[in-house]
């Protein structure tokens, strides 16, 4: 009876750190040091990155995360990221969430963000997709969500 409270003790530790991790709660809310990559070297490989490209907002979609373990909901803003200077261009490898809203009368905006380099499966879903691919858009299959930090995160370099 004893080894068995001793499995669970370790078990219900291990699932808070794991929790904690994942929300980048305490102590893990320093943010990693973003790899500065190109746009056609950019990839889910890496943890964290700097990347430097072209934003479209021809399609203003957003997305609410609900409230997790010390974090309140949030609304995040999804947009393709092209190659810096491309406004042409349809064919999605880089989607960015961000929280903060993209100006209401801009198109288009040259900008340098770092994220982390996610599955699309974090900030994305079929309806959405769906969205992007009714206004022209279509999405590589090795395309990714680039969750940016968070303007109120610690900087950090863990």
């Amino acid at each position: 009876m004893k080894k068995l409270g001793v499995l669970v003790a370790a078990l219900s530790i291990s699932l808070v750190v794991f929790a904690l991790w994942m929300t980048r709660s305490w102590p893990f809310d320093g943010l990693p040091t973003p790899e500065p990559v190109s746009w056609s070297e950019a990839s889910v490989d890496a943890d964290a990155i700097t990347v430097s490209g072209t934003a479209h907002y021809t399609l203003r979609a957003s997305v609410t995360r609900g409230a997790r373990m010390g974090k309140d909901a949030q609304e995040l803003w999804i947009f393709p990221l092209m190659e810096k200077g491309d406004v042409n261009s349809k064919r999605v490898r880089i989607m960015v969430a961000m929280e903060k809203e993209p100006g209401k009368t801009v198109t288009y905006e040259d900008l340098t963000v770092s994220g982390w380099a996610r599955p699309p499966g974090v900030a994305m879903n079929r309806q959405l997709e769906d969205s992007f691919m009714g206004a022209g858009y279509d999405f590589a299959e090795d395309y990714f969500v680039l969750e940016v930090f968070p303007v109120d995160a610690p900087e950090g370099g863990q």
